[in-house]
């Protein structure tokens, strides 16, 4: 919520409050990084399911097959499965060639989500280096996918992830001029593990490792 003034803020609080919302504050500096990151977690997601949808229309699969595990994926609180969180590099490759085989056009797209995930993996495991060159790898499919006329969506994603690569490209080979920063980054990993998980001692563990 945002407000020009304290009684602003108490009458929008209420009204989100009687119609069964979750307020929070948020300021007028940071309305666009939020529009930022609920539009990556909307309409992004679209995008995502639109390229999956072609694969599996592909393979002569239905479509609809995605949604269930979409919705685990959601309610498994995001955690990271599959080949690339076992490390099951064969099965990567396998997916690699048949969708070069099949959707070549994909094919750029899928080797940018999968450097995606693996970096933000590595990132929330603070693999610093792995996480930067991943997302390296990402930005440059991601331009690639986007020449190929990639799933509405890819292009303006981005800027985010140049942003965070750039980031940790700082913390890798110049960690002084980033350093101040760094507490905010391992505070906000435990905060995302514990709206997660709500797993308090598994959050400070990682914290602690």
């Amino acid at each position: 919520m945002t407000a020009e003034s304290a009684e602003g803020w108490d009458r929008a609080r209420w009204l989100a409050t009687t119609l069964g919302l979750a307020p929070f504050d948020l300021s007028d500096e940071h309305r666009a990084l939020y529009h930022a990151g609920a539009a990556m977690a909307s309409n992004y997601l679209v995008a995502l399911h639109r390229a999956a949808s072609m694969l599996l229309e592909e393979a002569g699969a239905p479509p609809e097959a995605l949604l269930p595990l979409m919705h685990r994926t959601m309610e498994n609180g995001f955690e990271l499965t599959g080949p690339i969180a076992r490390g099951d590099w064969s099965t990567v490759a396998a997916h690699l060639d048949a969708v070069h085989a099949r959707r070549p056009d994909i094919e750029p797209l899928y080797r940018a989500l999968a450097d995606l995930a693996e970096g933000y993996d590595c990132w929330e495991r603070f693999h610093y280096r792995q996480a930067w060159e991943k997302l390296k790898g990402a930005v440059k499919a991601l331009e690639m996918s986007s020449l190929f006329g990639g799933p509405p969506g890819v292009k303006p994603a981005l800027p985010a992830i140049k942003a965070n690569a750039a980031f940790l490209e700082k913390l890798v080979l110049d960690p002084a001029e980033v350093k101040e920063f760094l507490p905010f980054d391992l505070l906000a990993h435990v905060g995302r593990r514990l709206r997660m998980t709500h797993d308090t001692e598994g959050a400070m563990r990682a914290l602690v490792r």
